[in-house]
């Protein structure tokens, strides 16, 4: 069973949710997935070891998620880039990467969206319903925005944002999941 983008988006989220309930319904609802995508997005979470399950509640394996979106995520699913357009910011040019000292490249880079702030080069998101879960969702927006950095940028900029990721999943919580 291999992994689909949709799994990282639905991991990701659930690192937001942290402790709050959620059903697959309404965590789908939030993702703009159905239900039973939800449900599979965990399997196969699950099965790539990415979540475990422990009294009957979904955890994600934080370490194992990050080595995952450092040294797996670009390869998996690669960026696809695509013309000039209105969008929202992503990867260097996202906030989260505002005021880290790095040059960000002369037009901006977006995810395409008909309702976009900014006119950039398009890079297709992980998932095609992102735009719509980072609208509503600062937190999922920084994460998804530093995988981009991940996928796109070079060396130095690929080292700052697995920094800020792992400061932002692995450092806030408890080291009492499995490795």
């Amino acid at each position: 069973m291999s992994l689909k983008p949709q799994d990282v988006l639905v991991t990701l989220k659930l690192c937001c949710l942290g402790e709050r309930d959620w059903t697959f319904s309404n965590l789908g609802e939030m993702l703009g997935l159905s239900q039973g995508e939800t449900y599979n997005a965990t399997k196969r979470a699950k099965s790539a070891g990415l979540v475990f399950e422990k009294e009957g509640t979904l955890h994600v394996v934080r370490p194992r998620l990050f080595r995952f979106l450092q040294h797996g995520v670009a390869s998996s699913f690669y960026p696809v880039r695509g013309p000039v357009g209105r969008g929202m910011p992503t990867a260097l040019s996202a906030p989260v990467m505002a005021g880290k000292g790095l040059t960000e490249a002369d037009i901006p880079v977006v995810w395409p969206a008909e309702k976009g702030t900014v006119r950039g080069e398009s890079l297709d998101p992980i998932y095609p319903t992102v735009v719509a879960a980072c609208t509503l969702d600062g937190k999922l927006y920084e994460l998804l925005a530093l995988v981009d950095v991940l996928r796109v940028g070079r060396a130095r900029e690929r080292k700052l944002a697995a920094e800020l990721l792992e400061k932002r999943l692995i450092l806030p919580t408890a080291s009492s999941e499995p490795d």
